[in-house]
């Protein structure tokens, strides 16, 4: 029984491997053939050269650098604040952290109202 198992998985890993990339290589190969018949980089070349895209690249890492920093200002201090103030949430902040992780965009902020009016019962108990 175990050797199905293990042959089923591999299969499965396999499938899924050739899945994800066959599709990312044949993009890659796609990209080398600016020139009819040839490969080359020049279409990477053109590409990052442009400076439209030079300036959608830009704003697209200082968007993804100011998101992390915003995450962390948000995160860290309400960690701390969870852990020293109200140690008695935790286990309901936990909770909430991870249904938010596993739930959607809309029910992240349903959440999030829900989690607000149990801090304020939280903080009014003290």
């Amino acid at each position: 029984m175990k050797s199905q198992s293990r042959v089923g998985a591999w299969t499965a890993m396999t499938v899924g491997s050739l899945y994800f990339l066959i599709p990312l290589i044949a993009t890659f190969e796609f990209s080398l053939r600016m020139k009819r018949g040839t490969y080359s980089f020049e279409a990477y070349s053109v590409v990052l050269s442009d400076p439209r895209f030079q300036a959608s690249f830009g704003y697209s890492i200082l968007m993804a650098l100011l998101t992390i920093v915003v995450g962390i200002l948000l995160v860290v201090p309400t960690a701390y604040w969870v852990q020293l103030r109200l140690p008695k949430l935790r286990p309901v902040v936990e909770h909430h952290a991870a249904a938010a992780r596993r739930a959607g965009h809309r029910d992240r902020v349903r959440l999030s109202a829900h989690l607000q009016q149990q801090l304020d019962f939280a903080a009014h108990e003290q």
